[in-house]
């Protein structure tokens, strides 16, 4: 007689989730004790090949997330003192751009009981999905897994279908400010996976989730870099790439998707090399996959950089979303197994506040943080450097914070000063560990089989 595997159902949001779950083998080791089922958002552009795939239609996709957006915003004006990110987002980010109709309804509908009124028939109205609902009723899966951003509304949609047919459900957080950046939740799954102690934390402040049912899983995403290259390897990634030698060192420029004038920043650090004549040197700017373009914005191929080049992963789909029309920055998600390589061989890093810059932490890599305020975007570093996630930085040797842009060229210079300590890489990695759990003795699928595994031991 044929064993009945138990049956796992894990629901795929985007594109990202895809990349950073399936692309990763994240669950290799649930596919071996579970039967899985998949359920793919239609949204999302790439295919999943694997046994038991759904891909489900969302028409009302988008405006179910303009809601959620909304009711986010609403619920930091409810909750300001659960975190710190939420009175500075709510008012950077929505209530200085409301109309005043707008501001009157946000704190109208924001009010105690009110808001709470409101919240009930939000859920009740907003999460049906009969599509997901009738593969739930086919599949009858014992537990779902549900990779989230905590901004779309495919997530939700599956916790109300769980919720109705009684199946344990766990969230898990896709990014970094996922938890603590979104709003506090509208249905509370029954668990929550989170990428460390500061995310646990969060799960707990914020969302009033009970401290037994979250649990420290890590990322997927940062698998690749429990196996580092060798120095010959390193060596080899630096010629091929950015043809340069082992005696010449690298620092990345990390783009981020808005709020920031990084061609202003490139150019800056460019003139500082070269006025000061700092040799063997060079920046390699990675620009973000889905930046967003202000009108007229200046892009690096308007200037003839000397010691700045382009990440020639990410160049094509740059300068194909620059210059061709009818090209979708949606059709380019970058390959993850090509970071290890790019970070390993930096001798540092730059950025704002980038999810990069945890991984550049985690290698012990010293960082230049561009906190200070942009003269482009009203809501800039210099507001979201307080966001509760970015605590990770605060009093932290190796990491330095730019709050005023006329000192960048000195800040880059007391970089340059950091990168041959040993002392400050070990306590940029001991740091890491507060935001990112990441025992290399047991790999990222295996910690989440064995958690959902004494999970379902537990209560199924």
């Amino acid at each position: 007689m044929t064993e009945v595997k138990t049956k796992i159902l894990i629901t795929l949001c985007s594109n990202y989730a895809i990349r950073n779950f399936i692309e990763s083998e994240a669950f290799r080791e649930l596919e071996r004790n579970f039967e899985l089922v998949y359920v793919v958002n239609e949204y999302a552009t790439k295919k999943v090949d694997k046994k038991n795939v759904y891909y489900v239609e969302n028409k009302s996709f988008s405006a179910k997330n303009a809601k959620l957006a909304y009711q986010g915003c609403l619920s930091m004006r409810r909750f300001p003192n659960r975190c710190a990110t939420f009175p500075v987002k709510f008012r950077g980010f929505y209530w200085n751009n409301f109309s005043k109709k707008n501001r009157l309804r946000t704190w109208f509908l924001s009010l105690p009981l009110i808001y709470e009124i409101y919240l009930f028939i939000f859920n009740f109205f907003t999460w049906e999905n009969k599509n997901l609902k009738k593969i739930l009723k086919i599949e009858k899966p014992d537990f779902c897994f549900i990779p989230s951003n905590y901004s779309e509304s495919f997530s939700f949609d599956t916790v109300h279908a769980c919720n109705q047919l009684n199946i344990p459900n766990m969230m898990f957080m896709l990014n970094w400010d996922n938890i603590s950046c979104k709003g506090v939740v509208p249905l509370k799954p029954d668990f929550m996976g989170v990428w460390g102690k500061q995310s646990k934390s969060h799960a707990t402040a914020i969302h009033k989730i009970d401290s037994n049912d979250v649990f420290e899983i890590g990322s997927p995403q940062f698998e690749v870099y429990n196996s580092p290259p060798c120095k010959k390897e390193v060596e080899q990634f630096k010629k091929k790439n950015f043809n340069q030698s082992e005696e010449q060192d690298i620092y990345i420029f990390v783009g981020v998707s808005r709020y920031r004038n990084e061609i202003a920043a490139l150019v800056a650090l460019d003139k500082y090399i070269s006025d000061n004549n700092i040799l063997n040197t060079l920046i390699v700017y990675r620009p973000h996959p889905s930046k967003a373009w202000l009108k007229d914005e200046k892009n690096f191929y308007d200037f003839s950089f000397k010691n700045i080049v382009i990440d020639p992963q990410v160049a094509e789909h740059y300068r194909s979303f620059l210059f061709n029309k009818n090209y979708s920055y949606k059709s380019f998600t970058p390959n993850s197994s090509y970071y290890p390589g790019l970070l390993y061989s930096s001798a540092g890093m730059i950025t704002s506040l980038s999810t990069l810059s945890l991984e550049a932490m985690m290698l012990g890599k010293p960082i230049l943080q561009l906190t200070y305020p942009d003269k482009d975007h009203e809501y800039s570093f210099d507001k979201l450097k307080l966001y509760s996630h970015h605590d990770c930085w605060d009093n932290l040797e190796g990491v330095l914070m730019c709050d005023n842009e006329i000192e960048l060229g000195i800040k880059f210079g007391e970089l340059l000063t950091l990168v041959k300590s040993d002392n400050i890489s070990n306590l940029l990695k001991d740091r890491s560990k507060y935001v990112l759990y990441n025992d290399r003795s047991i790999n990222f699928s295996e910690r989440l089989n064995q958690t959902i595994k004494a999970l379902l031991d537990k209560y199924v």
